[in-house]
């Protein structure tokens, strides 16, 4: 089980996050993704995140599928911020996660964030299962949105540098 106390909740779970995960992702309705999640640390404090896979749509068409994000331990919170690009660096924050702690039941771990694009809320809700897997839902409603993603994790590896190009860290 993931060992986490209440005082130092997010940090333990920030430092938790570093390696390589496998990933499958239910796209509401309309498909799935299979690929790998890579959590790599850059720069103080912050998590590089990168997943590359493959998602299928019900129409049998398959396309290649990635994202990157910065993850940012800051004051006992995590910032999940978007990637630039071009920059190479964090760029908008897309939610901060506030931790809830562990069910009365079990270990299980969550943690929540809101994200406001336009005129769609996308509410991010992470399950932490126990060491290997983790569960991200995201609930995206609006005047013209109403469906869920979900993404389950499964940790295959500590980092190793060799499996993808990290961006070089700039103060």
């Amino acid at each position: 089980m993931l060992a986490i106390n209440q005082k130092g909740a997010m940090l333990q779970l920030f430092t938790h996050l570093s390696g390589t995960w496998e990933l499958t992702r239910r796209l509401g309705t309309q498909g799935h993704m299979q690929g790998m999640a890579y959590f790599q640390p850059w720069g103080p404090e912050v998590l590089y995140y990168q997943e590359k896979g493959t998602a299928t749509f019900g129409n049998g068409k398959a396309l290649p599928a990635y994202r990157k994000y910065a993850y940012v331990y800051a004051r006992g919170t995590i910032a999940v911020h978007f990637w630039d690009q071009a920059k190479e660096q964090p760029a908008g924050l897309l939610h901060t996660l506030q931790c809830h702690g562990a069910q009365a039941t079990s270990q299980t771990l969550i943690a929540t964030g809101t994200h406001w694009c336009s005129d769609d809320v996308y509410k991010a809700c992470y399950t932490f299962i126990n060491n290997k897997h983790f569960q991200l839902t995201y609930q995206v409603h609006g005047p013209h949105k109403n469906y869920a993603i979900q993404t389950y994790f499964s940790k295959v590896a500590t980092w190793n540098t060799s499996l993808s190009n990290l961006p070089k860290y700039k103060k």
